[in-house]
């Protein structure tokens, strides 16, 4: 489990990361960008990855963010937002619960048939696996290291 810490309204308002779920304190709603990033960082990366592989243009699509004339993907109010920015307006909004939905959803928007979304999918669980192989989450990380102190009679502080 980590401690991790957020400037809000003046104060700083503490939230703890455990395996990937977050739960906040003091009411707190919305996660700032460095923290969906640091969260969802391999998701996010497969996602952009899969989008250049595909060849979609950037100008398309927008990720965290707000971009007149694209497909916006957004996190806000704990939901992913899938959404067609026009004017500073969200049309034709999809929500969904896991960014893996939501990725999904603008794969169906980016693609251009079925195949295509098909090769999509494939090629983001593929860039998904291929970075979980690689690196260790936080807790997996901390949980080795606390292990080996725990051998050597070491304990960790917090």
């Amino acid at each position: 489990m980590g401690n991790c810490w957020k400037r809000g309204n003046g104060f700083w308002k503490g939230f703890f990361v455990e395996k990937g779920n977050l739960s906040l304190d003091e009411g707190t709603k919305e996660l700032t960008g460095n923290l969906i990033r640091l969260i969802y960082g391999n998701q996010l990366t497969a996602l952009k990855n899969t989008l250049i592989r595909f060849s979609v243009p950037e100008h398309c699509y927008t990720i965290l963010g707000l971009r007149d004339e694209s497909t916006c993907l957004d996190y806000s109010g704990g939901y992913w937002k899938l959404f067609f920015c026009e004017r500073g307006l969200e049309t034709n909004l999809k929500l969904s619960n896991e960014i893996e939905d939501a990725c999904k959803n603008l794969f169906f928007e980016m693609s251009e048939d079925e195949e295509e979304f098909d090769l999509m999918m494939d090629y983001f669980k593929m860039e998904l696996y291929n970075m979980s192989a690689k690196r260790f989450t936080f807790s997996e990380l901390y949980g080795v290291i606390e292990d080996g102190l725990d051998k050597i009679g070491h304990t960790m502080s917090a």
